[in-house]
């Protein structure tokens, strides 16, 4: 018979219907469709009003995260490895650095950081508490947005976006 934590994974394939992921004697939770989707269209939404004032090669890391983790979801690409996301996350800081120069304790280069983090994150969503995390980042990025405006559109737009977040959350907790 197998091992304590095989039988949870069969019980928990049961229930969801997902058959777990494991890695190297590390179970990696597999992620819902729906809720990748509804996490992905959330980081979209909160990212637009942030890019009109981040760097353009923010932008294409956003996009650049959000193909892999699709990749990372289909199967067709594995987990970035420690090496490869030390490197990236380096890199990044170097960048933020080389951007905001002696700014970079500003507000621009801290929604920054958040947004790098939120994209980031996605490549690393190998348990319940990664995916959790990033939809608590799309939330802590809404109220980032009102330290720039306070204007009724904006609050409607962030009212959406905050509909669509939660729809993440509920997509993922009902699994």
């Amino acid at each position: 018979m197998g091992s304590k934590d095989d039988q949870e994974a069969v019980c928990r394939h049961a229930k969801t219907g997902i058959p777990p992921r494991v890695t190297a004697g590390i179970e990696i939770y597999r992620l819902p469709r729906t809720a990748l989707i509804w996490i992905l269209s959330s980081l979209v939404l909160i990212s637009l009003p942030h890019m009109l004032r981040m760097p353009i090669w923010l932008t294409g890391l956003c996009l650049f995260c959000i193909g892999i983790s699709v990749l990372i979801f289909q199967g067709r690409i594995s987990h970035p490895g420690s090496k490869i996301k030390t490197t990236v996350v380096f890199l990044m800081l170097v960048a933020l650095v080389l951007q905001y120069g002696r700014d970079i304790f500003s507000t621009d280069a801290i929604v920054a950081v958040l947004i790098v983090g939120i994209s980031l994150k996605l490549l690393e969503m190998k348990k319940r508490r990664d995916v959790m995390l990033v939809i608590y980042l799309c939330y802590f990025s809404v109220l980032a947005e009102f330290i720039y405006s306070q204007a009724i559109p904006v609050a409607i737009y962030m009212s959406f976006c905050i509909v669509i977040i939660t729809s993440a959350l509920m997509s993922f907790t009902q699994t």
